[in-house]
């Protein structure tokens, strides 16, 4: 487990090892400074998100917004016949 939250970018996994006191004490110095790093700039635990991901939540949300109300908008014109 620690080795693969030190390989990823995975804030949980890296918050779940730095709470673990065996998985922590286990850790070199390079591996507890890259899971701590992981942990603050993922925003984790401190109520707000990092401006740079809350920009790209909004974008990822329009987009789908509009991809949405496009999908929607073509279903509307193209209603099928129903049987009586």
């Amino acid at each position: 487990m620690v080795q693969e939250a030190v390989g990823t970018v995975d804030a949980h996994l890296a918050w779940d090892v730095l709470a673990h006191e065996l998985c922590r004490s286990a850790l070199s110095g390079h591996d507890l400074d890259t899971l701590v790093e992981t942990v603050e700039s993922s925003g984790l635990r401190r109520g707000t998100m990092p401006s740079h991901l809350l920009d790209a939540l909004v974008t990822s949300v329009k987009v789908g917004e509009e991809q949405l109300s496009d999908a929607l908008a073509q279903e509307v014109h193209h209603v099928p016949d129903v049987p009586r």
